[in-house]
């Protein structure tokens, strides 16, 4: 009896060995990447993973190879690189950043800094990492008011009778152009758009595939609407419109929660933009009651401000952003703002909320702008551009000096 114990204790043991044996990382044809308990069946894998069970056609498969942590990863790639090569901590230090290991990156970016106290790419990157750990360990801001709360400033009433502030489907269609893969949102598919959008598939892309249609239906919410928005023309609100974004992606969360209260503080106090009435061509609405229809017409009117062929949040190029040149003093600006501003609500570009600010708006995915295909008109009389062209700058007038006189620097440094 004692020995038939220790038998089946032993094998007990083996199976939960064999078990860990088994976690392995499967690459597939579409970019994802699974770890889990993985099984061959029929032409096809069993992945076992945290979630559950997934059966993968076999042919969808890249290759299968042992799962690594990515803090064992990183540890086995810090030992192969060169400890005096500032390019190499650097490379190391992005891939920390883009398996989430904050910590990590920071450390790998300041020695490459330190090695070479000229190399920008790596200070800029340690200037957002730094700023991610922040937001990440800082004490939290107030959550804003949901949706459903009573707007009772005076004048919040003000504005909302005159039709200023966005629909709730006007926010549905941007949280939708700015949903990512990586967000966490709660998504609710409306008219069987699902099974719709599988029809037009049908023989089509990856749907040519054996069980493609299982393969789809098994993808989280949020992923299933990534691929749905990735595989359809923006032009098709019939699917689009269908699928709605019910909270924020983690770009508007970022914007509600910590940039707009940077914001409201500088140009969108009442002596600045956040007045009654448009100063500079630029308003934005300083209301002390808040909900999503507020937040979401503020981001709108800082999104869509053009000047001289700049605008306030560049996509491509975000260091160039008028949101952050505006803000720093006049002898470090690349574009100064047009009234001096004292003092400027930057100090310089290692400021805590220079650096936030630019965090963010490399969450906002470029180079073009999004279509929100908006209803909404931009109130107070405001020329807002959300098409994401390109704007020359008018024309200068023909020069009146002699022509052996240097002409002066133009106010925007190109």
């Amino acid at each position: 009896m004692l020995r038939q114990l220790v038998i089946v204790m032993a094998l007990c043991l083996l199976a939960v060995t064999a078990g860990v044996a088994q976690t392995k990382l499967v690459k597939l044809r579409d970019g994802r990447q699974l770890q889990g308990e993985v099984t061959r069946s029929d032409g096809e894998y069993v992945i076992q993973t945290r979630f559950g069970s997934v059966r993968i056609d076999a042919r969808d498969v890249v290759s299968i190879t042992e799962y690594v942590a990515p803090t064992d990863e990183y540890k086995q790639r810090l030992a192969k690189i060169d400890p005096q090569s500032a390019a190499d901590h650097y490379e190391l230090g992005k891939w920390a950043l883009d398996k989430g290991l904050l910590e990590a990156a920071r450390v790998e970016l300041k020695r490459a800094v330190a090695l070479q106290s000229d190399f920008e790419r790596a200070s800029l990157l340690l200037r957002q990492v730094e700023a991610r750990i922040l937001a990440s360990k800082g004490p939290q801001l107030p959550a804003t008011q949901p949706a459903t709360t009573a707007v009772t400033a005076g004048a919040t009433e003000t504005v909302v009778r005159s039709n200023v502030l966005l629909s709730q489907e006007d926010i549905y269609r941007i949280r939708l152009e700015e949903l990512r893969r990586r967000d966490f949102v709660r998504v609710e598919f409306k008219n069987d758009v699902v099974n719709r959008f599988i029809e037009r598939m049908s023989g089509r892309e990856e749907f040519k595939l054996p069980r493609a249609k299982e393969r789809f239906l098994a993808l989280r919410p949020v992923a299933k609407a990534a691929y749905i928005l990735e595989n359809t023309s923006r032009s098709d609100s019939g699917i689009r419109d269908d699928i709605l974004i019910k909270t924020d992606p983690s770009a508007l969360a970022e914007f509600r929660r910590r940039i707009w209260p940077i914001l409201s503080n500088s140009c969108g106090a009442t002596q600045c933009h956040g007045g009654e009435k448009v100063n500079g061509g630029f308003k934005l609405i300083a209301a002390r009651a808040r909900n999503e229809r507020i937040d979401y017409t503020n981001f709108l009117l800082v999104d869509g401000v053009v000047v001289e062929g700049r605008r306030m949040i560049e996509r491509d190029l975000v260091e160039r952003s008028l949101l952050l040149e505006f803000g720093l003093p006049w002898g470090q600006a690349r574009y100064k703002h047009p009234v001096k501003l004292q003092p400027p609500p930057f100090t310089s570009r290692s400021n805590v909320n220079y650096v936030r600010i630019l965090a963010w708006l490399n969450m906002l995915d470029g180079p073009q702008h999004p279509d929100y295909r908006l209803q909404w008109q931009p109130p107070f009389g405001l020329k807002l551009d959300f098409t994401g062209k390109v704007q020359l700058p008018p024309p200068a007038p023909p020069s009146t000096q002699p022509s052996e006189e240097v002409e002066e620097a133009p106010a925007f440094e190109p």
